[in-house]
Formats: structure tokens, sequence, C-alpha cells
């Protein structure tokens, strides 16, 4: 870690915690690979429960070059101590409101990942 990444995790982590709300998380779990035919077998899915930003309207103009359905919305989550990593196709329930999960930036404070931008279609 990088001395801006001992300021910067953290202070994710605790602006998430403090001022976000739980959401629940359906990760694909994989137990196993297919050597054959060079594939993860999923065996299950893995639902967490963490602190996101409240939902925030996604804007065009933060997705050049990616295509996005009106509607979508977006959420962070801090990097620090997540049992998961974020990904594509995931589902998000937020308020009993389910999403998929379409697109996942990472935010990096040097050479850390401090945070996950998830951009979330309903």
């Amino acid at each position: 870690m990088t001395k801006l990444d001992d300021i910067l995790v953290p202070a994710a982590l605790k602006l998430i915690t403090d001022l976000g709300k739980n959401v629940t998380v359906t990760a694909h779990a994989v137990a196993e690979f297919d050597l054959d035919e060079g594939v993860p077998i999923r065996s299950a899915d893995i639902e967490y429960t963490v602190k996101a930003s409240p939902p925030a309207p996604f804007s065009r103009k933060l997705a050049e070059g990616e295509a996005h359905k009106e509607g979508a919305t977006q959420i962070f989550l801090a990097a620090s101590g997540l049992q998961f990593t974020p990904d594509t196709g995931q589902k998000v329930d937020i308020d009993g409101e389910s999403f998929t999960v379409v697109a996942v930036t990472r935010l990096y404070s040097g050479a850390s990942i401090a945070a996950y931008r998830l951009t979330l279609a309903g």
C-alpha cells in the first residue's frame, strides 16, 4: 500500500459505512473447475449483506462508449473488507427492488482499490 492508500482506503470505508445503507449482493460461487471443458463450475450463489452508498441515478455522461439503458442507477461499495469481488451479472437487492450489475469500475487510491462503482439495471 502507498501512503495515499493509507489515507483513502479507510476514508472510503468510513464514508460508506457511516452514510450508506444495507444492500444484498448475490455473488456466484465457483466450487471447482472443469478441466476438460476449461470452464469454472458454478456451484451456488452466496448472498452478502454489505453497506453501499445510497443509489444515484445513472448519467450517460459517465459512460462514454458504454451502452446502458435509461433508468440505471449506481452504487459504491468500499473495497476494504469486502468478502467478494463485484462482477457483472451479480444481483443486488436494494429496499426490495432487484437490480443486475451491468458494469463495475474499480476506483484506485494509489496501488489499492478503495471502492467499486457498480452500475445497476432494473
